[in-house]
């Protein structure tokens, strides 16, 4: 994916990320435990516990592209810094959760 493409909003990117993950893996939000959701880890984050490791789903899906996972909202832009991922954790949390709830 060109860094171009990468949207600005962060819920747009989590958007386009739950988007990703139904269409690949319907029932994904029920693997993530969300108390133990760490986006900045790569065995705790969403891919991380869907798929087991970040880098291995990252490289799977994506290959050598390390834009996709930021522009669906599974890792923070590098260019940001560190400061998107207590958002991102937020925006995964919230809907995971609401996912659990529905699907009760």
């Amino acid at each position: 994916m060109d860094e171009q493409i990468v949207p600005k909003s962060l819920a747009a990117r989590v958007r386009a990320g739950v988007e990703f993950l139904d269409e690949k893996t319907p029932g994904w939000s029920d693997c993530v435990q969300v108390i133990d959701l760490d986006m900045r880890s790569t065995c705790r984050c969403v891919l991380g516990q869907v798929y087991g490791n970040f880098d291995r789903a990252d490289l799977y899906f994506f290959g050598a592209d390390e834009h996709s996972a930021i522009a669906l909202g599974f890792d923070a832009n590098y260019n940001a810094g560190r400061a998107e991922y207590p958002t991102l954790q937020r925006l995964w949390s919230f809907v995971i959760r609401q996912r659990q709830v529905v699907s009760q």
